[in-house]
């Protein structure tokens, strides 16, 4: 039996484009559904069924949610944000005591267990996991490292999967029982970055320690994973695997509120596409 899946990747503001395409579209016709970071977000309200007005979240809640104080800002030992405007928004949308088994559908969130520096993946058929708070998952889902302080022992999963769509395929073949032959994915990025730096490619520069760190946290913040998890997904014999990305410009950051208002109007014609592929898909 077909099983169609609706995947979202993470990227702070610019999930934005997510927003344009999930407010126009049904989504009914999905099985199930995964998400990192941002995206974990959205795809929980489809999961639980709760019903948000996804554009006006972004406008209204992501200059609250990126907003720092003096504490955060001067102090280079800590994260760039504090977590308070974050925690208050998962809250008004998810409620206080929402669990992640009530979703009606298979959700799977990713995020990054520190302890073990491994993926991990929160799966609302686990007993274990399904009896922990939906917004604590969440929350823990959308500590972008440096961004925001991680939250009980777990950090954004995008270091690992920002595109999660080897985790919908996995998730579904193992917890759901289907047959790889049988899935259908859809997927929805963030905007792919372009060269994050050519600071490496230059003659003449020392490979430091401090320059090499400074490019794998771009790297992996900006999802360099997508593209290895892109060719794995289109490696293996799925029944239909559709994707619908958007192009970044290289100095808009994913914590900019001004970025994304730059993003949503660069991307009128793509989110329209994108409504269109969903709604046949």
């Amino acid at each position: 039996m077909k099983k169609k899946g609706l995947v979202l990747d993470g990227g702070g503001v610019f999930g934005i484009g997510q927003a344009h395409i999930l407010a126009n579209v049904d989504t009914s016709k999905f099985d199930f559904f995964v998400g990192t970071s941002i995206g974990s977000v959205l795809a929980s309200t489809l999961a639980h069924d709760v019903e948000i007005d996804y554009v006006d979240f972004f406008h209204t809640e992501m200059p609250n949610i990126f907003k720092t104080d003096m504490f955060h800002k001067y102090n280079p030992f800590n994260p760039k944000y504090p977590d308070k405007e974050l925690k208050r928004a998962l809250q008004e949308v998810f409620g206080d005591s929402r669990k992640l088994m009530y979703a009606k559908k298979p959700l799977f969130i990713t995020s990054a267990n520190l302890a073990e520096a491994r993926l991990k993946v929160f799966n609302s058929e686990d007993l274990i996991d399904g009896n922990r708070i939906l917004w604590e998952v969440l929350r823990s889902a959308t500590s972008a490292e440096t961004y925001f302080e991680p939250f009980n022992g777990f950090a954004d999963g995008g270091v690992f999967a920002n595109n999660p769509s080897m985790v919908a395929i996995a998730s579904a073949c193992k917890i759901l029982g289907c047959c790889v032959h049988d899935i259908q994915l859809c997927s929805i990025g963030t905007g792919s970055v372009p060269l994050l730096d050519n600071t490496l490619s230059q003659p003449n520069k020392n490979y430091t320690l401090f320059m090499w760190g400074k490019w794998l946290l771009k790297a992996l913040l900006g999802g360099a994973s997508n593209s290895m998890h892109e060719y794995f997904v289109n490696s293996l014999p799925v029944d239909k695997h559709v994707r619908i990305d958007f192009k970044r410009e290289s100095d808009w950051k994913m914590d900019s509120p001004k970025d994304m208002l730059k993003a949503e109007k660069a991307w009128e014609l793509k989110i329209k596409q994108g409504i269109e592929i969903v709604k046949d898909f």
